[in-house]
């Protein structure tokens, strides 16, 4: 008799709270990302239903041993299967690692462009007191600039890959296909 209570009402219950937290933590996570401006500045490509683009922003780091470097490198490594996933760094690098990877674009830094990353930046409370040089800045499907992060922090970097997660659009689910042999 317990075991039928157990199974009627605990399980159910266990299973609704967690689902609940799920759904609960989604929410939080797209109450982040309020848009904070356009990124038209940037000359980026337009996303279209059959190429949807999210773009990470940051300045290109001057040197290989800069964190930033290897934060972009180890989060592209994450994001290699996902071609919807573009890295843009403004600058020319002085390595040629960031630059080879695939999904990986350079625009030329100019002070325009500087301007309008510290403008969009400076519109975050995310990256108040955090250097322009250790920024990065996520860019939606629709060209909205959506969040900043600080690409020195561990815990940012990491909420960075989530917000990714959630921008991403999901994959198109294949038909299956059952071949069987003919039936006589």
């Amino acid at each position: 008799m317990l075991l039928i209570g157990l199974l009627l009402v605990a399980l159910p219950l266990g299973s609704f709270l967690y689902l609940k937290a799920g759904v609960n933590y989604r929410l939080t996570s797209l109450s982040e990302l309020e848009p904070l401006g356009s990124a038209e500045a940037f000359g980026l490509a337009e996303s279209t239903e059959e190429n949807p683009v999210v773009y990470l922003l940051y300045t290109t780091p001057s040197s290989l041993q800069d964190s930033v470097a290897i934060t972009v490198e180890k989060v592209h490594e994450a994001f290699t299967h996902e071609p919807a996933v573009v890295f843009v760094g403004i600058g020319k690098s002085s390595f040629q690692i960031i630059e080879d990877l695939p999904q990986s674009q350079q625009i030329d830094r100019t002070d325009d462009k500087v301007e309008a990353f510290r403008k969009l930046t400076a519109n975050s409370t995310f990256c108040e007191n955090v250097p322009l040089e250790h920024q990065g800045i996520l860019v939606d499907r629709e060209g909205m600039v959506r969040r900043c992060y600080d690409l020195h922090s561990g815990p940012d970097v990491t909420r960075m890959v989530e917000h990714l997660t959630i921008l991403v659009p999901p994959a198109p689910i294949e038909d299956m296909i059952l071949e069987r042999e003919k039936e006589y």
